[in-house]
């Protein structure tokens, strides 16, 4: 902590093994700005899906650990008043783009709050809790076919559908490609005419 009327700087809290911080994470002042908070995850094969958040008394730097939220990957957090946790991170059960959720502690319970394609960083809160800002991304990949020859022109497949990955090709010209659809990874087949 540093003090900018004295220019004093002390230790709040060292975080050693097993538990380090997210880099990724930033750490946050409650909203009374007495407690500073942490997103930390736990050392360990589980180490990306075992994100808790640890709140530090700014006097004593004590720690008290206000939840647990299995598989998912955070970005970024914000507080909000009454004590709420909003971040932006990854469902890795899913593997679906970064989205905004609703931690709740001390019952470990999530709740998704934005449910698309795009992926949500950066995030902070209004004073008053009524507004998220928050960067957006969207992604767009569609799919096109070439003769192997290199000769005549590219052909847009149109299947309908956005962010087609993993595409191979059969014999008899059945594209196979992998689709994320209502949060499931799902194969797909289609057609050069996109049937």
């Amino acid at each position: 902590l540093f003090d900018p009327a004295s220019g004093m700087e002390r230790i709040l809290v060292a975080i050693k093994p097993p538990d380090y911080p997210n880099t990724n994470i930033r750490t946050l002042w409650s909203p009374d700005s007495r407690e500073i908070s942490a997103v930390l995850y736990r050392v360990g094969e589980r180490a990306a899906s075992d994100p808790r958040t640890v709140v530090f008394d700014v006097q004593t730097g004590n720690p008290k650990v206000l939840g647990k939220w299995t598989g998912i990957i955070l970005e970024s957090a914000a507080w909000l008043p009454e004590g709420r946790l909003m971040v932006a991170g990854q469902d890795l059960s899913t593997g679906t783009s970064l989205q905004l959720w609703q931690l709740h502690f001390p019952d470990g319970m999530k709740r998704r709050i934005t449910n698309d394609e795009n992926d949500y960083a950066s995030l902070s809160g209004s004073a008053d809790g009524k507004t998220l800002a928050a960067s957006r991304t969207s992604a767009l990949y569609t799919l096109w076919t070439v003769p192997a020859s290199g000769s005549g022109q590219p052909h847009q497949v149109p299947l309908g559908v956005n962010n087609p990955n993993s595409v191979s090709e059969a014999n008899d010209g059945t594209i196979v490609f992998a689709l994320y659809d209502s949060d499931k990874l799902a194969v797909w087949a289609s057609r050069p005419d996109g049937r």
